[in-house]
């Protein structure tokens, strides 16, 4: 894996997206890295005589000065990996070790850095459109715990923030890597905007007017719909059409952005399957979305992000017509916002 030289002289901002299905990382030079959210329990690599070793393994250290051990990489098969997808993850061991991990192989090892990470729309928001102050303060505390990468430091968090999934994406959107106002700014700040956030668990939406000032709570909130369940029937889809035991995420990505699947020396065509598939995914969020949103005919922008908005760009186009902005790389979209918060509006205080 490439690790990023970094300055040695200054504390770097970093915008960490730690979704459910990939880690995305940003630093300010835009350089970007992904990890997949894979994690199981135990040590599952061996030392190679001779070799530099990945850093996969870490031990979560807890008040009693216990070691608890955990490995992360994209070669984990379904069935060694933990699901994630549970209410505490914010301020789970796990969630300590993805983000650490990210922060260790992008090269801040034993460096200070200034954060920011997200969190869904439904979870950062309580019921009555206030920020969840409880949640944000233990996910913060959580990512301040020890824990020992194999052969490393952990990189060093001097200050950490917590931004909403999809909110970041707007600050993304309207504002330049240097700080300044980008292309879009006017036309994101004079008009009523949507924001769609298809990510890997859940899809965030918001609808903002004044230029995000106002958010307006009535359509605010998450569908617990995303692009793991897409990635869950591959996998299913792949195990049992080919009588596989377990499957890893590489065969699903593959197919995933290519259409084909590799497996014992063969390659097979599944472009019409996954295609259907697609499809259906499809349908399930358009419909959840109009429930929830209702008539979106007021809305002057829906700026459409995540790594949804890639794997489904031309559908989104074609339902929101005329409406629909998809800003580059949409998948780094909110870590590049959560390092543009951290950075320009937080200014690390």
């Amino acid at each position: 894996m490439n690790t990023k030289n970094v300055e040695e002289t200054r504390t770097a901002f970093v915008g960490i997206d730690d979704g459910h299905s990939d880690v995305k990382v940003v630093l300010e030079d835009g350089c970007v890295f992904k990890f997949p959210t894979r994690i199981a329990h135990g040590g599952f690599v061996a030392d190679f005589p001779g070799m530099e070793t990945a850093t996969t393994v870490y031990a979560v250290v807890d008040d009693a000065n216990r070691e608890t051990l955990y490995t992360t990489h994209q070669f984990l098969q379904d069935t060694e990996c933990i699901d994630i997808r549970f209410d505490g993850y914010p301020k789970s061991d796990m969630n300590l070790v993805v983000v650490q991990n990210a922060l260790v192989n992008a090269g801040f090892s034993d460096k200070e850095v200034i954060i920011a990470t997200g969190l869904p729309v439904q979870n950062h928001y309580t019921a009555d459109g206030h920020i969840n102050t409880e949640l944000v303060a233990d996910k913060v505390k959580n990512l301040q715990r020890q824990v020992k990468p194999s052969g490393q430091a952990m990189a060093k968090i001097v200050k950490s923030y917590v931004t909403t999934e999809a909110i970041a994406t707007f600050i993304d959107a309207i504002m330049t890597m240097d700080g300044k106002k980008s292309e879009l700014y006017d036309r994101l700040t004079r008009e009523i905007v949507a924001v769609l956030d298809i990510g890997g668990k859940t899809t965030d939406f918001a609808v903002l007017y004044e230029g995000g000032k106002i958010v307006d709570k009535k359509r605010l909130g998450s569908l617990t719909l995303g692009i793991l369940e897409l990635k869950d029937e591959i996998s299913n889809y792949l195990r049992q059409h080919y009588k596989l035991s377990s499957i890893g995420i590489r065969h699903v990505e593959s197919l995933l952005n290519t259409g084909k699947f590799r497996y014992g020396g063969k390659e097979y065509d599944l472009s019409q399957e996954l295609s259907s598939m697609k499809e259906k995914f499809v349908r399930r969020i358009f419909d959840s979305l109009d429930r929830k949103l209702g008539d979106l005919g007021d809305v002057d922008a829906i700026l459409c992000t995540g790594g949804g908005a890639a794997l489904l760009r031309e559908q989104l186009l074609s339902k929101y017509e005329g409406q629909a902005v998809i800003v580059d790389e949409p998948e780094f979209s909110n870590a590049r916002g959560m390092l543009k918060t951290a950075k320009f509006i937080m200014k690390g205080v």
